[in-house]
């Protein structure tokens, strides 16, 4: 039983990685309706394609504000003094960008999910 709980943490340690990478790749709110499904990996034109489950796509995204908010922090201490305001007014668009998609045609469990992420940012 320990070998399968540890192929188990060993798969959702590997699945976060690859959405944290893909996390930087698009426009957030497309990566996150592209990954409310299932973890599915296909092949296309040479490359693996995958989709992630709503508690990956729930860490990834509270990773990727923690080390926005705290390059911001680094760059005020830097002497950048508008880096907290650029960051608040993209997170606000982010924000925007969520509510604007729940507004859309959605089925009840992709509202849901959409309504935790909206629920965590707004909180952040």
């Amino acid at each position: 039983m320990t070998e399968v709980e540890q192929e188990m943490k060993s798969s959702i340690k590997q699945i976060t990685k690859e959405a944290l990478y893909h996390y930087a790749d698009s426009k957030r709110v497309d990566w996150i309706f592209k990954n409310l499904q299932s973890r599915t990996c296909e092949a296309r034109r040479g490359n693996r394609v995958c989709t992630f489950t709503q508690g990956i796509v729930l860490s990834a995204s509270q990773i990727w504000w923690t080390w926005e908010v705290e390059n911001a922090f680094s760059q005020v201490q830097k002497g950048e003094k508008l880096a907290m305001k650029k960051l608040a007014r993209k997170l606000t668009g982010q924000l925007t960008d969520l509510v604007d998609a729940i507004r859309g045609r959605l089925d009840s469990m992709q509202r849901k999910k959409m309504n935790t992420l909206i629920i965590i940012d707004v909180h952040a």
